[in-house]
């Protein structure tokens, strides 16, 4: 609902990998109609996001325009001119390729206006909420076959909440600190969902990872496995395909070196005390 791209074309264009399909809905119509598709297009795995009920307060976001649906006005034109006449390439791969994301994923609604001001506001929160009750994601859970995760955990309770609805795994995610303001690092609670959730199914962390050492103190944590969004959405932006595959190169020598350092041999060695102090 959000993507700049069909979900069936992005599916096309990675044949062979291992696709998990986000899942943003503000009803149960627009999930059905989703999961559906992506079920269609090949998708392994479905994250149901449960943490953005309603949008987060982003004004840095509203003051600079980048409010959905995205418009090129003349306001924009006098900030940005300078920048895309330095980066002809780029200008024209996005008149290629991403003139999609101009377009309003659904109509705007009474308040959008140019997307500034209270009644734009509220109409954005209105248009991107994606609000997920455990009884939504139990009915999700009936129609979609495949592995299901839970995207947005940051309490045990919520946890285990989110396992009792069907899911096979979870997310801990703080949605990068954009949504709740004085919510907690991923890193602060990752260790007690882990301990709350047990053998029952694997847990994952988003948010925070910048370097191959946060990857190690995740693991150390007890996340089976980390997920990677700005960075490899900056260096994306940057450098296209070529830029992501250095980045990738540098969080795993990072990594590597850290488990040197920690004089581990394996990943199987990393526990708690690797970056807590034992409990007293």
């Amino acid at each position: 609902a959000v993507a700049g791209s069909p979900l069936e074309e992005v599916a096309a264009r990675a044949p062979g990998c291992r696709q998990w399909f986000q899942l943003y809905a503000p009803t149960r119509a627009e999930a059905a109609a989703l999961v559906e598709r992506a079920g269609a297009a090949g998708y392994e795995a479905l994250v149901v996001t449960v943490d953005t009920p309603a949008l987060g307060n982003r004004e840095r976001d509203r003051r600079n325009g980048v409010v959905p649906p995205l418009r090129l006005d003349a306001r924009q034109a006098i900030a940005l001119g300078p920048q895309v006449l330095a980066r002809p390439g780029w200008a024209l791969r996005m008149l290629a390729d991403g003139v999609s994301l101009l377009r309003s994923p659904r109509p705007a609604g009474p308040g959008s206006g140019s997307g500034r001001g209270p009644l734009a506001a509220a109409s954005t929160i209105s248009r991107l909420a994606s609000p997920f009750t455990w009884a939504d994601v139990a009915w999700v859970r009936e129609r979609w076959q495949g592995p299901l995760l839970v995207k947005g955990i940051l309490t045990p309770s919520d946890a285990r909440a989110a396992l009792d609805s069907g899911a096979d795994g979870l997310v801990v995610s703080n949605h990068g600190g954009r949504q709740l303001d004085g919510a907690p690092a991923t890193a602060q609670v990752l260790g007690s969902v882990v301990a709350a959730v047990g053998d029952r199914a694997p847990v994952l962390v988003d948010g925070g990872i910048r370097r191959g050492s946060d990857v190690v103190r995740a693991l150390a944590l007890g996340a089976r496995a980390v997920l990677i969004g700005r960075p490899y959405l900056w260096a994306l932006a940057a450098g296209g395909q070529p830029a992501v595959e250095d980045l990738l190169g540098v969080l795993a020598a990072e990594l590597t070196r850290t488990m040197v350092l920690l004089g581990r041999a394996s990943l199987s060695e990393l526990g708690p005390e690797v970056f807590l102090e034992p409990p007293t």
